[in-house]
């Protein structure tokens, strides 16, 4: 009987272990997830608007983000716009799962590349921002890509 009862609390022991590994980052390929955006529906007064995403890569070396408006001119056919990353090379062979902000702005002295409003007087109000992004290392691997989640954007 305590043969019995050593070998199924050895069993549970190691089943609980597997179980319960935590989630590596495996693969060359970064991976992108959406975490959340700072505002789904943009008053005329705001300025400024953030998407918060999560980067994982195991060689830690993501270099570029590539960015399309799928609402702006060209729309799903335009092509993407390439967004340098900060250097990483303090990180590079090491697992990085981090942060990444996306600012999208209109304010005439932001050094920002995406525009929250382009000027544009015939566009519809309020219009509508969704953008399509993936990331690519410095070793060519590309990520998955994903679609952010439409905002309105008012006049």
């Amino acid at each position: 009987m305590k043969k019995i009862f050593a070998l199924s609390t050895i069993i549970a022991i190691i089943v609980a272990l597997t179980c319960c590994k935590k989630d590596s980052i495996s693969g060359k390929k970064p991976v992108l997830t959406f975490k959340s955006v700072s505002a789904t529906d943009v008053s005329k007064d705001q300025r400024l608007l953030s998407f918060t995403l999560n980067i994982k890569d195991a060689s830690g070396n993501p270099t570029s983000l590539y960015v399309r408006n799928l609402r702006g001119p060209g729309g799903p056919n335009a092509n993407f716009d390439q967004l340098i990353m900060p250097g990483l090379e303090s990180h590079a062979g090491v697992k990085l799962d981090a942060e990444l902000i996306l600012y999208v702005s209109d304010q005439p002295t932001d050094s920002i590349f995406l525009r929250l409003r382009d000027g544009d007087p015939n566009r519809p109000n309020p219009d509508t921002l969704e953008y399509q992004i993936f990331a690519v290392s410095n070793k060519a691997d590309s990520s998955n890509m994903i679609v952010l989640p439409k905002v309105a954007v008012h006049r």
